[in-house]
């Protein structure tokens, strides 16, 4: 399927709302630290979730990509792949697993307290919101042949979530540099009547 844009990648490894291992206090979920194949939805019902559609409408208000990055249509197969399998072990209820297949090569992977950190936020946030039932992968930023900014959004049974995954290819395998997650419903739909919306 074709991705449908929907937010604006500033590429960096600090960011705003959302949690993280290294900033745990922030509002909501940040966990700080391809490209010939069609992508297609993750652990998905069928139907587009509510959220999806929700930034699908919102896409033609998010301002224009900052030089040098492109709206992709495409994901690495493997990568995607990774992706995916997280989201089938979140929804199995086996948030441990899912990260240590996800995170397999990457250097975060490699900080056992940050990882240990990363699955009790999860874990904590899958009880607030209610039973984890799907997600849809609804956006690719390149910059150049080897940074991806790839976001997904979840459904739960009570609140949609935010997942930005910031992945780079050395060497033929694709690591992740960054996790975030955010529940905002601000960092989900920016509000198209705020001054500068849609410019």
């Amino acid at each position: 399927m074709k991705i449908r844009s929907a937010f604006v990648l500033i590429v960096s490894c600090l960011l705003t709302a959302g949690y993280s291992a290294e900033t745990s206090e922030k509002k909501g979920l940040t966990v700080q630290l391809g490209d010939s194949h069609e992508a297609k939805p993750a652990v998905s019902s069928g139907a587009p979730s509510i959220a999806a559609t929700l930034l699908a409408e919102a896409a033609a208000n998010r301002p224009a990509l900052a030089p040098g990055l492109v709206s992709l249509t495409t994901l690495d197969e493997k990568l995607q792949a990774r992706l995916d399998e997280f989201f089938s072990r979140l929804k199995r209820g086996d948030a441990r697993m899912g990260y240590s297949k996800l995170l397999e090569g990457s250097r975060i992977g490699q900080k056992q307290e940050v990882v240990e950190k990363l699955i009790s936020q999860t874990q904590d946030t899958i009880k607030k919101y209610g039973k984890f039932e799907d997600a849809e992968l609804v956006h690719v930023t390149g910059l150049g042949k080897r940074l991806r900014d790839v976001i997904y959004v979840s459904s739960s049974e009570q609140h949609p979530l935010r997942w930005r995954f910031i992945c780079y290819e050395s060497g033929g395998f694709w690591q992740l540099l960054d996790i975030k997650v955010s529940g905002d419903l601000d960092v989900l739909l920016p509000d198209p009547l705020a001054p500068g919306a849609g410019k």
